[in-house]
């Protein structure tokens, strides 16, 4: 995961969270969701919480990326 960050590429950690879900390690999709949360195409994030049944594990990561839209 940290690898993923550091390489800064979208693609390398979009292929590391498929691989999460492959293996049905909810807790490593979460950790990647916190870890490349500037890599991450939120909608690519959302589809595939929502195929795999992780909105538990996803629901922090949607309520930070939608924290800037609401205006206070």
């Amino acid at each position: 995961m940290i690898t993923a960050a550091a390489s800064g590429s979208t693609e390398v950690s979009e292929e590391l969270l498929s691989y999460f879900v492959d293996i049905q390690n909810k807790e490593g999709f979460a950790a990647l969701l916190f870890i490349c949360f500037d890599l991450l195409w939120s909608d690519v994030v959302e589809e595939l919480s929502w195929q795999h049944n992780l909105s538990d594990f996803y629901m922090p990561y949607k309520i930070q990326v939608q924290q800037p839209l609401v205006e206070r």
